[in-house]
């Protein structure tokens, strides 16, 4: 049956994000599925189903389709499929391409769940945008549940939306109801990379007992697993203690900060371009010493927030985006958005690298009195828990700094 080489590359391109690499040990979640009027892609996680009419059934690699697909110079393709193969006929150009049966698909979504939605709420313009703020946040060594998940919270008819890399904490409320007994939810970072790039805003998702659904345009159906959680972090009573700005005000963000924030990565060359920030009175002054040189900068403040030093580094706080104030707390540095959104990052202190540092001009003693109190590490907080006796351990989380 002849088909047509760019509508086939567009209805695999829909289902490319959730097709494994060659290297997954599971060969058939590398292989994209022709279903006779759909096409398929699942990686254990995220499974996305596409309208697409083909004359056969069964799976092919994904990545060795694709690259013959776009190599292909004729607009016609030539497909029939014969046994275990799947012959391929483009131009003068004829391939067999071993295939699997359908059977071993390893789709493991309902074609119809079995019983209510225990949380919905409709996918609005404002969800995907608020999605598209939290998401900027990369997480490159994920340890924690957390780390994988987009995590909501319901408040009252709204809801926020919150990413973590243990580091930096993003925050953004959303003007949409849960609707359902779930209060919070762990959305894949997988299916919300999908929602932004495939959904069509207006459009419902569903969570059940055991899967994410959602149609998410009339050609795609975006499906998921589900993440348990019962142990997820409370991380709204994390984020309240570092941005309530009853307690720790915050002030507009200098004029210049940027533009120093960027002097500091130039002479930091390729190690990392951590900073002191500090604020005392009206004034916040940035210091550090590099690989190339020290910077000392001081800045004019609209109001005098609380005092307080931390220790950041310049070249996240130059990937922060459409923020206008700040605030400090002696454990972390927060952005507040005109729109709500909040970016608090966490102070990298250590009272070595404190001491080894410092700008010259404080003396030992001021600096100790300024600096606050070195944050425990993982090795800190197991001794603490082995010393105190049985019975009056305090639970504590190893891999939230905050």
């Amino acid at each position: 049956m002849p088909l047509s080489r760019k509508d086939t590359l567009a209805a695999l391109e829909l289902v490319k994000a959730a097709v494994s690499s060659t290297n997954d040990a599971i060969q058939e979640r590398a292989h994209i599925w022709f279903g006779g009027d759909h096409v398929f892609g699942t990686n254990g996680g995220l499974g996305i189903k596409a309208k697409f009419e083909s004359p056969f059934k069964c799976g092919v690699p994904g990545a060795l389709l694709m690259g013959l697909l776009n190599q292909a110079s004729s607009d016609t393709l030539e497909f029939k499929q014969d046994g275990n193969g799947l012959k391929f006929k483009a131009g003068r150009s004829s391939i067999t391409l071993n295939t699997l049966p359908f059977s071993q698909m390893p789709w493991r979504f309902p074609e119809k769940p079995a019983k209510k939605a225990i949380a919905s709420f409709k996918v609005s313009e404002d969800f995907i945008k608020g999605l598209k703020r939290v998401s900027a946040l990369k997480v490159s060594n994920p340890k924690r549940m957390e780390h994988h998940a987009v995590c909501i919270f319901k408040v009252d008819e709204e809801m926020d939306l919150y990413v973590t890399n243990s580091q930096s904490m993003l925050i953004m409320p959303v003007s949409e109801e849960i609707s359902g007994p779930a209060v919070k939810l762990a959305l894949p970072r997988e299916l919300a990379n999908q929602i932004i790039a495939q959904c069509k805003p207006g459009q419902t998702l569903n969570m059940y007992a055991d899967h994410f659904r959602l149609q998410a345009s009339d050609k795609v159906e975006l499906f998921s697993n589900i993440f348990d959680t019962t142990e997820m972090l409370d991380l709204p009573t994390f984020a309240s203690s570092y941005s309530d700005e009853k307690k720790f005000p915050s002030t507009d963000i200098p004029k210049d900060l940027m533009a120093a924030l960027e002097r500091a990565t130039v002479l930091a060359g390729s190690d990392e371009p951590n900073v002191f920030i500090k604020m005392e009175g009206k004034k916040l002054k940035l210091t550090g010493k590099f690989k190339y040189g020290e910077i000392s900068e001081e800045f004019d403040l609209a109001k005098a927030p609380v005092a307080a030093t931390v220790r950041v580094d310049a070249r996240v706080l130059l990937s922060i985006k459409d923020v206008k104030k700040l605030s400090l707390h002696p454990k972390a540095m927060t952005f507040f958005g005109a729109d709500d959104f909040i970016y608090t990052i966490a102070s990298t202190n250590d009272t070595k690298v404190v001491a080894r540092e410092a700008p010259a001009e404080d003396t030992e003693e001021d600096a100790e009195e300024e600096r606050p109190a070195r944050a425990k590490t993982p090795k800190d907080k197991r001794k603490a828990r082995e010393e105190e006796p049985e019975g009056e351990r305090e639970e504590l989380n190893d891999d939230i700094p905050f």
